[in-house]
């Protein structure tokens, strides 16, 4: 079996061994299956988007409520799956000791 192209950590996060070694793990540290993961994403991220313009919806309420912590969680979120997507292409940084 070949080596896992899955690093075992991303952001911090352990990936399991299994998933590692799957057929899932090999589909998502290909090229293609990363795309697929971003495309995926995107259309999350739309769809929520879409949801919070919409005023009766119970996202745009969520937000309106928090203020500037909706807006930190938006950006925390956007680093991390910029993180998340170096990380698969480019594997993990070297720790600094």
């Amino acid at each position: 079996m070949a080596k896992s192209k899955l690093p075992k950590r991303i952001l911090g996060a352990k990936v399991p061994k299994r998933l590692r070694k799957s057929a899932f793990g090999d589909a998502l540290a290909s090229k293609l299956g990363q795309e697929l993961a971003e495309d995926a994403i995107v259309g999350v991220v739309g769809l929520l988007l879409t949801q919070a313009a919409n005023e009766d919806s119970p996202l745009r309420r969520f937000l309106r409520d928090r203020g500037p912590e909706a807006e930190r969680l938006r950006r925390a979120l956007a680093e991390a799956a910029q993180a998340f997507f170096r990380t698969l292409r480019h594997g993990a940084p070297a720790a600094a000791h």
